[in-house]
């Protein structure tokens, strides 16, 4: 949602997920299920769950691109499919995922249970996305964190 405006259907995305062979958990408040008729059987929706430990049992995750939830997904080596906001710059986010092979991009425009269906199941059954989630996870555990650049950079600077 931005500015309360409903910019993918809601039930357009928990219904495209209805008939898959998954367990979904759906961090969706009241307001959002509101344009819900009926949650699917296969649907669990909670307000709030961290996403590090929700990611941490998941296959694939469907999300507007914000940095925080690609982050906890590449942590835990999980692919994404991303239907970008109107608002920032997820889309880009998207588009490197999807060149990288590790996420998919849906476009506002393209969102339809259909849709929704096709990409959710081709991340959870075609194992490249699994593997490349998995190549990026390690790449980024392998990439020194600021703290391990610290002393070099104070070497650096000393030098100076």
């Amino acid at each position: 949602q931005v500015h309360g405006h409903e910019e993918a259907s809601v039930a357009n995305l928990l219904g495209g997920l209805a008939d898959l062979d998954v367990d979904v958990i759906a961090t969706l408040n009241a307001a959002q299920l509101a344009t819900v008729p009926k949650v699917p059987e296969n649907v669990r929706a909670v307000d709030f769950i961290p996403m590090n430990e929700l990611l941490a049992s998941c296959s694939a995750i469907v999300h507007q691109g914000g940095g925080a939830t690609i982050g906890n997904a590449v942590v835990n080596g999980v692919p994404q499919l991303i239907v970008p906001g109107t608002t920032w710059s997820e889309r880009h986010s998207a588009i490197a995922q999807e060149k990288r092979g590790y996420g998919l991009l849906l476009d506002l425009d393209q969102v339809t249970a259909a849709t929704i269906r096709r990409d959710v199941k081709r991340l959870v059954e075609e194992p490249s996305f699994r593997r490349c989630a998995l190549e990026i996870q390690q790449e980024m555990a392998a990439t020194p964190t600021l703290a391990d650049i610290v002393p070099d950079l104070e070497s650096l600077a000393a030098a100076r």
